[in-house]
């Protein structure tokens, strides 16, 4: 651990330092505890405060073993035939506490979707931002956002609404008229292995709000100055198992890492950590992103984005024209603008500091290793 926290302090050294610390809103990772530290939990329907449900429900909510084996602490969320449904849908899922509209929050995770995934025919929503109706508004609302599995595509998707009150209590209001909904991105389907994300917004009824959004490192959407939820008085929380609005045949299964929320303005993106660690360690992935949390919280996230952050000309006005644009292999879609970015001069000198750093700490292990271990003649 020393020699890894070392090697990513000398990396700090090639971008220019932010200095901003982590604050943990919530810590709710499964490998650290168990359910208590959740507001609540539902499954066939039934709804349980965490701290009275913290062994979870059982055969619905579990806290299991990592299934790719790196034997961390995990939740499976399952839902089985015959399961009685909650507020029209059938839930196996978590809620963390509230975070109020104007607030600017960090959510990180991960989910492993088995291989039987690969065949299921149903819409199933495995992550979710909910909002809170205000006092006589309906309450029939898609959540704010959501990650929705169809088909073989996960797609990001975001609904927002301007006014007030979407429509009186006791309706049902119409997408496109009533409030508006949009997909933000999509990605495959890569069941048999874990998939983390990132989300960091500033949740807003106005113009005022931002939102930026990765997955494994990779920056799929980002915007300024746009609503992203409803115009309400109360909050937003954060959700994650299984929602399924139509009965399966045969059971479904997700797992859950646990969510980390932080309230920070600054944070040092997985993506750096994780080719680091990779190459200084071998952990299975689920093991290694619980690293990258542990440490960008033990060195108070000093190392800045600025590799990762694209300039201000990128982030776009919310009535400018989106365009799609394609990354990597050509599967992953994303909304922005194309412009190329070229670091500023000091970030240059910065690298230069940081990969001399880098190489006068491995001149020195490998002095240590030929006096320890004398090579025979």
């Amino acid at each position: 651990m020393v020699r890894v926290t070392t090697l990513v302090l000398c990396f700090a050294l090639t971008f220019p330092f932010s200095f901003a610390y982590a604050d943990i809103v919530f810590d709710g990772r499964l490998s650290k505890g168990d359910f208590s530290g959740y507001r609540a939990l539902e499954a066939n329907g039934t709804r349980f405060g965490g701290a009275l449900a913290s062994n979870g429900i059982p055969s619905r909510l579990d806290r299991v073993r990592d299934p790719a084996g790196s034997g961390q602490l995990v939740m499976r969320a399952t839902h089985i035939d015959g399961d009685l449904p909650i507020y029209g849908g059938y839930r196996s899922e978590l809620s963390t506490f509230h975070d109020p509209i104007g607030s600017e929050r960090w959510y990180s995770w991960g989910y492993y979707l088995p291989e039987t995934f690969a065949t299921a025919k149903n819409n199933v929503v495995i992550a979710q931002i909910h909002n809170t109706p205000d006092i006589m508004e309906t309450n029939s609302r898609n959540p704010t956002l959501a990650v929705l599995v169809q088909g073989e595509r996960i797609k990001l998707i975001n609904v927002f609404d301007y006014d007030k009150i979407t429509a009186p209590a006791g309706t049902r209001p119409t997408v496109g008229v009533d409030y508006e909904r949009r997909e933000l991105a999509s990605w495959d389907l890569h069941p048999g292995r874990w998939t983390f994300l990132d989300l960091h917004v500033k949740w807003a009824g106005n113009d005022t709000g931002f939102l930026e959004f990765w997955k494994d490192g990779t920056l799929l959407f980002q915007e300024k100055n746009h609503i992203n939820t409803f115009n309400d008085e109360r909050g937003v929380w954060f959700k994650s198992g299984l929602y399924d609005w139509s009965p399966s045949p045969d059971p479904v299964s997700t797992y859950f890492s646990g969510v980390i929320i932080r309230d920070e303005k600054e944070m040092f993106q997985s993506m750096l950590m994780s080719r680091m660690l990779e190459s200084n360690i071998s952990l299975n992935p689920l093991l290694r992103w619980s690293v990258e949390q542990d440490l960008r919280d033990m060195i108070g996230d000093a190392i800045a984005r600025r590799m990762l952050r694209p300039a201000e000309n990128l982030i776009y006005k919310h009535n400018e024209t989106l365009h799609d644009a394609v990354t990597g292999d050509g599967k992953e879609m994303f909304q922005s603008m194309s412009v190329s970015l070229v670091p500023e001069p000091d970030i240059y000198l910065m690298m230069l500091v940081g990969g001399a750093a880098i190489g006068f700490f491995t001149y020195k292990r490998r002095t240590t290793l030929l006096t320890e271990n004398p090579v025979p003649a």
